[in-house]
């Protein structure tokens, strides 16, 4: 159901075309047709990057189409890996104007394309599927309360996950490491454990934490970055079998991101409650 809100531009469809064609290998691209009915929208095109992923493009004389504000909460709820661009002009997307529209559109969670006049693709910002999307809101709620200086190291992570969802979930993993360390160094200053203890493996670290007596109030969030970093810091590359697990795998980097946000709220008060005062 297109409604007659997208354009059909070939000029669009062409560059777009050529753009994931460099990107994805020559897809083999489906030009208005339904992904599914479920959606109530006939994307300009759309392609499977993979057996469980889509990745479907609108094209439009502006930067945020009008179907997909009509359809962003059917997109969002869909229950597939789906990634979505909208491919604009590139003059549109230059106009002093358009710059709303254009930070609405990434607020949203869809990526853009702009085609010059000659036909050439140029992508603006990427996007992940949406089932993996996490607001700008969202994240700056999840991170209030935390030192200036962590929030500005987790708006790398959460920069990386707009790009990478796998990738940002690994980053948050290598902030909770850095926490961990900064936790055993805090306890060999107080002289409740040796200067060596900082220098073990990380699983061997959060043990030795865990296993100091003044520690003892604070185990259930050491426990808690242990598992964290375990499954997270390299996490299952399998590939999904089905839809089914497609969905598990991608909304799970969407949780792993959020816990261990989480965790970091935890590990930090639980250490506080002990005194010790944590640093990235």
């Amino acid at each position: 159901m297109n409604s007659g809100l997208a354009t059909g531009d070939a000029l669009l469809i062409d560059g777009a075309k050529g753009f994931f064609d460099s990107q994805f290998a020559d897809p083999a691209v489906h030009t208005n047709e339904a992904i599914d009915d479920r959606l109530l929208w006939t994307p300009s095109m759309y392609f499977r990057a993979t057996h469980h992923l889509v990745v479907a493009a609108e094209v439009s004389e502006t930067p945020y189409p009008a179907i997909l504000r009509l359809r962003h909460a059917e997109v969002m709820a869909f229950q597939e890996p789906i990634a979505v661009y909208c491919v604009c002009p590139e003059d549109v997307y230059l106009r002093k104007e358009s710059q709303p529209d254009v930070r609405l559109l990434r607020a949203h969670g869809y990526g853009l394309i702009t085609v010059d006049a000659e036909g050439n693709a140029t992508k603006r910002h990427g996007c992940i599927p949406l089932i993996q999307f996490i607001t700008d809101t969202d994240f700056q709620q999840q991170i209030d309360g935390l030192p200036k200086k962590w929030r500005a190291r987790l708006s790398e992570s959460y920069e990386k996950y707009l790009v990478n969802a796998v990738s940002g979930v690994q980053d948050v993993s290598e902030v909770l490491e850095g926490l961990a360390l900064s936790a055993a160094k805090g306890a060999a200053r107080k002289r409740w454990a040796t200067a060596s203890l900082a220098s073990q493996g990380l699983a061997d670290m959060l043990d030795g934490l865990s296993g100091i007596p003044e520690c003892k109030s604070a185990r259930a969030a050491i426990g808690g970055v242990r598992s964290y970093v375990k499954q997270y810091r390299n996490p299952s590359h399998h590939y999904p079998r089905n839809k089914k697990e497609a969905v598990k795998k991608y909304r799970g980097a969407q949780h792993g991101f959020r816990d261990g946000i989480r965790q970091i709220h935890s590990f930090r008060a639980a250490m506080a409650g002990i005194g010790l005062n944590l640093s990235l």
